[in-house]
């Protein structure tokens, strides 16, 4: 089975158990098309810098979960709520998720931000792995998301 290394940078303060639970979710999604997601310790901003094996180890991806600060220093497209930075001929390693507009649709849409959150690393890095044009008509890998279409359905309906 593929491994996908994957290290995900906590600039908005997230609850660690919604992280947590969210890596868990968005491998699960992986795992049902025979990828295996090894996620190193999460970091952020304040984060002590430690010079140990573990750290110093090339990470394959990086997911950025950004503040609303941080959100505010770049223009973003209206409702966006995660972005993969993915090269013309395809292939990136970094993507973003944008978090507090996250939690925003989260709520009005009635799910767990944990949920949110874990569909939308699971599609930011689909980006990262497929060829552009990835976007499909439904499931995870759906364009354009609104708070309309998250009530239809769950994170657990959802797949590749």
């Amino acid at each position: 089975m593929p491994v996908v290394r994957v290290r995900l940078y906590d600039y908005a303060g997230v609850v660690p158990d919604t992280l947590t639970e969210a890596q868990s979710v968005a491998a699960t999604f992986y795992t049902a098309i025979d990828v295996a997601i090894e996620w190193a310790p999460t970091m952020g901003p304040k984060a002590p810098k430690r010079h140990d094996v573990e750290n110093d180890r090339l990470q394959d991806f990086t997911i950025n979960v950004l503040s609303r600060s941080m959100v505010a220093r770049r223009v973003w497209p209206p409702g966006a709520i995660g972005s993969a930075v993915v090269a013309r001929e395809g292939g990136g390693r970094i993507a973003y998720v944008l978090y507090d507009r996250l939690k925003d649709a989260a709520a009005a849409a009635g799910w767990q931000e944990k949920e949110l959150l874990a569909v939308v690393i699971a599609h930011e890095l689909a980006h990262l792995l497929l060829p552009p044009g990835s976007h499909s008509s439904d499931g995870l890998m759906r364009k354009g998301w609104d708070v309309a279409e998250l009530r239809q359905f769950h994170a657990s309906s959802l797949a590749f």
